[in-house]
């Protein structure tokens, strides 16, 4: 998560932060150190984000673009946490939201937001950030529905 923060907030780079991982000599998790690296470099910028490239891959599920750069209504650029676009066409939007988020002034904006990014046609999911560390096999099951070609049946 602190990776993930720090280049969210800008106060360094994926690139700068793996080479001080390979320049430390041995070092404990160096693997998964440069594994939540791949995840930052690709887009992610939350901890529950990396969780959720990770989920993806775990269960062969496709990898979404993430920080996917929308309008809204208004013309002001928003930021999806994950953005599927299938190949019938379909999109599919996936916001991740942390703790933080049910404050009730930022669950309205949150609310009006997904309506004002949203495109006709477009499915708009909302997962809590905890589904992704505790309820790891119902967010697989929804994911797959939503993910599964037009008409089809799958749903596990």
């Amino acid at each position: 998560g602190l990776l993930a923060a720090v280049v969210q907030q800008r106060l360094t780079t994926p690139a700068r932060l793996r080479a001080a991982v390979l320049a430390a000599g041995p070092l404990r998790h160096r693997r998964e150190l440069l594994a939540v690296l791949d995840d930052v470099e690709g887009g992610a910028q939350a901890l529950s984000e990396v969780r959720l490239v990770r989920l993806c891959r775990t269960a062969g599920l496709p990898v979404p673009a993430q920080q996917a750069v929308r309008r809204d209504a208004t013309g002001r650029r928003r930021y999806l946490d994950a953005l599927w676009e299938l190949e019938d066409g379909r999109r599919v939007l996936l916001e991740v939201d942390g703790v933080g988020h049910v404050e009730e002034a930022r669950w309205y904006d949150d609310l009006l937001r997904a309506a004002e990014v949203t495109r006709p046609g477009e499915v708009v999911l909302r997962l809590p950030a905890r589904a992704l560390r505790v309820d790891r096999d119902r967010v697989v099951t929804l994911l797959r529905r939503h993910l599964a070609p037009a008409g089809s049946t799958r749903t596990a």
